[in-house]
């Protein structure tokens, strides 16, 4: 009896942190965040994706999620890996959410099949300089459009071909949500009728249809799914918990959010509310230094961590073109090789061979075994350390300047320490439409004459300009741009 308990409570545990639904999926979620879409159709998202990601199991080897934000143009912001948590996962939902930061980049316009394409390219395409492996073979790959309005005439066969081509082709279960309307593409979207969501707009209707569209997923996945027509979420799955936050009278003014690094609370003494705030746009919150800091600096973001015994160089764990530099406070800066080129361990330097450790080594670069009596590029009276020369010798990162320093603020404060609460960033739930009750498929269509009001890439790296602070002195190998895998 004893025995059976201790199971059923590891069982309980286990539901609570990674969620009840299981299973090996790749899913692709592409959100509409051109300006057609008003501010408060916009705003639940970073709330509803949270929820809907709560309903997987995060895993290696369970649920892995891609995030795209789309207007004209679409900009990647997480590609699905096996290497992402949770509280990972969140972040970068809250780094979709940052819109305004890539408003040029999207355009002011929505192009729905051109986000389809993206999802496609992203479940059947492996990164730049990785192989097909990480697209884990034999995973489900599913893809989620979220849509604004109905499409123009002009481009309704575009969208119609791009959905008919990832359902077909590359095996995509395609689900569709849309507010505001719809035109004759949208029952064409979702591999059928059951992988359809329609709502009057997403501030009333996003928060009924996350439920339904998770317990969907999750049933489709079962080892014997039962969908149909007539009952298309016949499973109910339990969210993952939330990890709770608490005050503690000394040493806990500023604290991070566990679930989510892009935010951080604030408490006062001998108060055991919490408050919590948001980093600035494109920031996370640096526990090290407990500062918002730049998000490729953060190691919640790229998973990268100093040794805190080996100043030195080391290599990057994903890409042998990059190398993290490890001189400065212990504080990682990943740099680049020049083109061509992979980071030799052994050598500390950038060159056509490598005695390091990759997990994917870039498929264009093809290693050479260095001859026997190669000495190594600093085997003079010079120091190894001087490949990534500088004035007065030093390392690239080797001045008295910290990276951390780049978001200031008075009295060593979070830049985002105001009293605005981020809490106040979700819109109240207390109005729903008349028919905001989704559990029935038989409500997903409205009738026609009952239409809302307002009815009538490229590479999934992201490139960041941004470089550490103390790289002023600039390096041989940061001679092409910044990029981060995200």
């Amino acid at each position: 009896m004893d025995i059976f308990l201790g199971f059923l409570s590891l069982a309980l545990f286990l539901v609570n942190v990674h969620g009840e639904c299981m299973g090996k999926a790749d899913i692709v979620i592409a959100v509409p965040g051109s300006y057609a879409v008003p501010y408060f159709d916009f705003s639940p998202f970073e709330e509803q994706l949270v929820e809907l990601i709560r309903y997987f199991a995060i895993e290696p080897d369970q649920f892995n999620i891609g995030l795209v934000l789309y207007g004209a143009h679409t900009v990647t912001i997480a590609t699905p890996q096996p290497f992402k948590t949770r509280v990972q996962m969140n972040t970068r939902v809250s780094l979709l959410a940052q819109r305004n930061i890539h408003f040029l980049k999207m355009g002011h316009k929505q192009n729905l099949a051109k986000a389809i394409r993206e999802i496609r390219h992203i479940l059947t395409k492996p990164p730049d300089g990785y192989d097909m492996h990480i697209l884990r073979p034999g995973a489900k790959k599913i893809g989620i459009i979220f849509a604004f309005g109905p499409t123009p005439k002009k481009d309704i066969q575009n969208v119609i071909t791009a959905a008919t081509k990832a359902k077909r082709e590359d095996g995509i279960l395609m689900y569709a949500l849309i507010a505001n309307g719809s035109a004759e593409d949208f029952p064409l979207i979702g591999t059928d009728y059951c992988r359809l969501f329609s709502m009057a707009d997403f501030k009333s209707g996003l928060a009924d249809a996350i439920p339904d569209l998770a317990n969907g997923i999750c049933s489709s996945l079962a080892a014997y799914p039962m969908i149909s027509p007539s009952n298309c979420f016949p499973g109910t799955y339990k969210k993952a918990r939330r990890i709770a936050v608490t005050c503690q009278v000394e040493n806990n003014m500023v604290q991070p959010d566990p679930n989510n690094c892009g935010y951080y609370y604030r408490c006062a003494y001998f108060d055991t509310s919490p408050i919590k705030f948001a980093c600035p746009p494109d920031t996370l919150y640096d526990p090290i230094s407990g500062i918002c800091n730049m998000k490729t600096n953060v190691a919640c973001y790229n998973d990268l961590v100093c040794p805190t015994d080996k100043p030195m160089l080391h290599s990057h764990p994903l890409d042998c073109s990059k190398f993290i530099n490890c001189f400065n406070d212990f504080i990682p800066h990943v740099q680049s090789c020049p083109k061509g080129q992979v980071f030799d361990l052994v050598y500390q330097s950038c060159n056509m061979t490598t005695h390091g450790s990759c997990i994917t080594p870039l498929n264009h670069i093809k290693p050479t075994p260095a001859a026997p009596d190669k000495k190594p590029a600093a085997a003079n009276n010079q120091s190894p350390l001087a490949l990534i020369s500088t004035r007065n010798n030093e390392p690239a990162a080797a001045n008295n300047q910290s990276p951390l320093a780049l978001i200031s603020t008075r009295n060593n404060e979070p830049a985002a320490a105001n009293n605005q609460s981020p809490l106040n960033l979700f819109p109240a739930r207390n109005k729903k439409p008349a028919a905001a009750n989704n559990r029935s498929p038989l409500n997903l269509f409205p009738a026609r004459n009952n239409k809302p009001a307002a009815a009538n890439s490229r590479s999934p790296f992201a490139n960041n300009n941004n470089r550490p602070a103390a790289s002023n002195n600039q390096s041989p190998f940061t001679n092409d741009q910044f990029t981060q895998f995200v």
